[in-house]
């Protein structure tokens, strides 16, 4: 990957410093955010990384098959950077968001479980063509359908489950697909490396090269595995004002080489 060792969430919070000793001195960085919820780690962010994280998240929404004029419901916390980065209206020195991007319309519905009939009630009134789901709001969401026995595919296309740094099992994907009766695909993320990859149709993650570079920690010995499997580690080629190199990740992946059955490259496969 780079020549830095790779670092993990925990050993930058331990560092004792806010940014985990990544913040570049030399740059301005207008915004800082925290890099995810309930943990002291921030990001500072130059007008560039704003941009960049825009263009990220706006190719991980294209992966997902978000078109020109669709609708995009978000539901997930206000300062979650899946939803920041959406739309220039939500975060300052943000020009175009990914929404803008795209030409999509961005619909964001604050990521509370109490908020879970507020959700419903905005997918049944303005028909997202896609809906965003933070991974631990599914249950409570499922739950409020199940009240009201809504019928969803009736107001929207696709569900979209975004987890943090969280692999998510084939098998539960399956049964959230059938028991709303719409395809459901995933979108990973990780803040502390403002990473975005988004599952394909082919089942497949893709985080696109222009925006990070990928790899894995082989195991210890203990867990030999086959080649291209272990812990994600991501470098960020567009961070400046808080550089993420080699970012040692809480997923467990398969990278392989070659091209996904939907004409990507390495595709990026979690291991649950």
């Amino acid at each position: 990957m780079t020549s830095e060792a790779p670092t993990g969430l925990r050993d930058l919070v331990a560092s004792g410093d806010p940014f985990g000793g990544r913040r570049n001195p030399a740059v301005a960085t207008p915004l800082i955010i925290q890099a995810t919820d309930g943990v002291p780690l921030y990001l500072a962010l130059t007008r560039a990384d704003i941009s960049g994280a825009a263009r990220a998240l706006a190719s991980a929404w294209r992966t997902l098959g978000v078109r020109r004029g669709d609708h995009v419901l978000i539901y997930d916390y206000g300062t979650s950077i899946q939803t920041l980065f959406a739309s220039w209206c939500y975060v300052p020195w943000l020009r175009r968001g990914a929404a803008d991007i795209l030409g999509a319309v961005p619909i964001c519905n604050d990521g509370l479980p109490e908020f879970a009939d507020r959700a419903l009630h905005v997918i049944r009134y303005l028909r997202p063509r896609v809906t965003v789901v933070d991974r631990p709001l599914m249950s409570q969401l499922l739950r409020r359908i199940a009240d009201q026995r809504a019928n969803l595919r009736e107001w929207t296309e696709m569900v979209v489950v975004s987890p943090e740094e969280e692999g998510v099992a084939p098998d539960q994907v399956g049964q959230w697909s059938r028991e709303l009766g719409l395809p459901v695909r995933l979108l990973l993320r990780s803040g502390p490396a403002l990473f975005f990859a988004a599952e394909c149709e082919h089942g497949a993650f893709h985080a696109d090269p222009r925006h990070y570079q990928v790899g894995v920690l082989a195991y210890p010995e203990e867990r030999p595995r086959p080649a291209g499997e272990g812990s994600l580690c991501i470098t960020n080629r567009f961070l400046r004002g808080t550089p993420v190199d080699n970012y040692l990740s809480t997923v467990d992946v398969a990278i392989r080489p070659g091209l996904c059955a939907c004409g990507r490259t390495r595709p990026i496969r979690c291991l649950t």
